[in-house]
């Protein structure tokens, strides 16, 4: 059984050996996906040690015991809480808005951390290896009631600080709706994915930190291995398709950020009203062009990029996204009386293939493609 728990382990610290190398050789242009790269590496690379410490420590393993509430393993759990909410809001480029947010939901841990720290020079700490043993010291040592309420503080932190990410991550995605059409490249869905798994494998962590067993212990490695692996698989995938998107993403977010004070933004709603309405009646029909962003739009009617999207919004109640997804849509309800398939409708109204196309008329006019088109015949 020993064997078995080295050689896991031993792989464990393998696969974040051969993903750091990976993720270092991989060349990324942009600077706030770059930061997220060395978050990433910086994570494998605690974790690697961790696993070495362990292999070190082979007593436990032979023993089949781990430390309850170990402050040691705790810290870590935190660091790496850190770094990856750290790259998280590096990929979706809020690092520089939500930094001085997610460390303050981590100050009541830290200071807590530090205070066990001086009570464990002047009283020192006990090895606990089961629960009831850790609850017979809890009113007695002074140490072990930090632990313990340190191991809270972390939890609660790791839950708003989690919270927190699937807001920016909404927000992100509110921002490239406002910007871009045909742009599910852009809205990175795995990152709710990989944040989902982050959650159970946290949830596991906890498990593991009370339960004081090397099998617990194993499983959690397990776990956060097959996370890791997952996730350098979709990151780097997402730049070795389409840097462009990189760039998209950022413009976006980038247009987003609060108006400076200094900034003039004030325009003549009658004046855009009547150049999107020329806009709209103009032959060329560009809302049908594949991959139309809003910069396209602001060119044609020579209107501020932010000043339209704003317009946009307020006038028709709706996203740039939406918005032109409605005027495509009424384009294929007036090709449906054609002769055309709807393969070949698709393509002439700008939706990048017919399952995007069937989703999104379903979601305008609540019937298929095919219920509609049928319709239309009595």
């Amino acid at each position: 059984m020993e064997n078995f728990y080295t050689y896991a382990y031993v792989s464990f610290a393998s696969t974040s050996v051969v993903l750091i190398i990976f993720l270092l050789f991989t060349k990324i242009v942009n600077r706030n996906y770059m930061k997220a790269k060395y978050y990433l590496a910086v994570l494998l690379g605690i974790t690697t040690c961790e696993i070495v410490v362990k292999l070190l420590g082979a007593e436990d393993l032979i023993n089949g015991e781990i430390e309850i509430l170990s402050i040691y393993a705790m810290v870590k759990y935190t660091l790496k809480s850190l770094l990856i909410f750290f790259m998280f809001l590096s990929i979706m480029h809020e690092l520089d808005v939500k930094k001085k947010n997610i460390l303050k939901y981590y100050i009541l841990p830290f200071c807590l951390l530090f205070v066990y720290l001086i009570v464990n020079m002047v009283f020192g700490d006990m090895n606990v290896y089961d629960m009831e043993e850790f609850f017979s010291y809890l009113l007695v040592e002074p140490a072990m009631m930090l632990r313990l309420m340190f191991f809270i503080s972390m939890g609660a932190a790791f839950i708003v600080s989690f919270m927190s990410i699937r807001k920016s991550y909404y927000y992100y995605v509110n921002n490239i709706d406002n910007y871009y059409v045909d742009n599910s490249e852009l809205k990175l869905k795995g990152m709710m994915v990989v944040s989902m798994m982050i959650l159970v494998v946290g949830i596991i962590g906890y498990i593991y930190h009370i339960s004081g067993s090397v099998h617990y212990d194993l499983f959690f490695y397990m776990m956060t291995s097959l996370m890791y692996l997952t996730f350098v698989i979709m990151f780097v995938n997402m730049f070795i398709r389409s840097n462009v998107a990189v760039n998209d993403v950022a413009n976006a977010v980038k247009m987003s950020k609060p108006v400076n004070k200094n900034e003039t933004f004030s325009y003549d709603t009658v004046i855009i009203k009547e150049k999107i309405e020329s806009w709209l009646e103009s032959e060329d029909k560009v809302y049908l062009r594949q991959g139309i962003s809003i910069s396209d739009v602001a060119d044609s009617v020579k209107v501020n990029k932010r000043t339209l999207s704003t317009y946009i919004n307020s006038y028709y109640k709706v996203n740039f996204n939406t918005w032109i997804n409605s005027l495509r849509i009424e384009e294929v309800c007036k090709l449906m009386n054609s002769s055309l398939s709807l393969t070949e409708i698709s393509e002439k109204t700008g939706f990048t293939d017919l399952s995007s196309m069937s989703k999104i008329f379903k979601k305008f006019k609540g019937v298929t493609l095919s219920e509609y088109r049928k319709n239309l015949k009595y």
